[in-house]
């Protein structure tokens, strides 16, 4: 039996391109994706709060996405920023239940071609 621990920050777990029907790989720069886990609720008004591409050669390279048609505590939908060709790390940040801002990480590399 798998035990969950109950973490208190945002916890993305699976990433869907719909552009390409692929999970937790591939991402269109424009398109439109599905991020699906626990705790994801966040202010898109703060600009410290929502979805980064982090660039995985460059960590202090952050793209923020800006539209957010939906935006529950399991699933978020948004439209990928415009991302160069390289490898992205997934990160959500949120105060929703906290007075500090909180962050988590998608534990898998997205790649732009």
């Amino acid at each position: 039996m798998k035990i969950k621990l109950n973490r208190l920050f945002p916890l993305p777990e699976m990433l869907t391109d719909s552009s390409t029907d692929t999970e937790n790989s591939k991402i269109t720069s424009g398109g439109v994706a599905i991020l699906r886990g626990s705790l994801l609720k966040f202010n898109p008004k703060d600009v410290q709060q929502g979805i980064f591409f982090v660039a995985a050669d460059n960590p202090a390279e952050e793209i923020r996405v800006e539209q957010y048609p939906v935006i529950r505590s399991t699933e978020v939908t948004f439209v990928i920023p415009s991302l160069q060709p390289k490898d992205y790390f997934l990160t959500l940040k949120s105060d929703y239940l906290w007075s500090s801002v909180r962050k988590g990480e998608l534990e898998y590399t997205l790649s732009v071609e």
